[in-house]
């Protein structure tokens, strides 16, 4: 009995071959999602750090504006979100506690982001 399908019928030719997308292999596969969070967290940390030192200078402060500072401070609001760097309340540049805040509230999404890729 013929049921009329070939291995030729059915066998794809070249040019029929399945092709990823970018988006894809960003998005589906774990190696494109891990490399597309460390990249938004470099982005992250550096955008902090530039941030910081386009607010302006923080009179009460530990931190100045300095590039390694920046991004040390960046850094700990990115990692660690709550510890708001000791700013004091009476900090009299309110651009500083607007990066804090930003960043801080960035870095803990990125954070828990992270957490529920290691634990699915």
């Amino acid at each position: 009995m013929n049921h009329g399908n070939r291995v030729e019928d059915i066998t794809p030719s070249s040019s029929q071959n399945a092709r990823h997308t970018l988006s894809f292999i960003i998005f589906g596969r774990l190696e494109g999602i891990i490399l597309l969070l460390l990249g938004a967290g470099c982005l992250l940390v550096g955008g902090g750090a530039v941030a910081w030192s386009a607010a302006g200078p923080c009179s009460s402060c530990d931190y100045d504006t300095s590039l390694a500072q920046s991004i040390w401070l960046s850094w700990g609001i990115f990692f660690d979100p709550g510890t708001q760097t000791s700013i004091p309340a009476a900090e009299g540049n309110p651009w500083k506690f607007v990066v804090v805040v930003f960043f801080t509230i960035f870095g803990f999404i990125f954070n828990l982001t992270v957490l529920g890729l290691i634990v699915d």
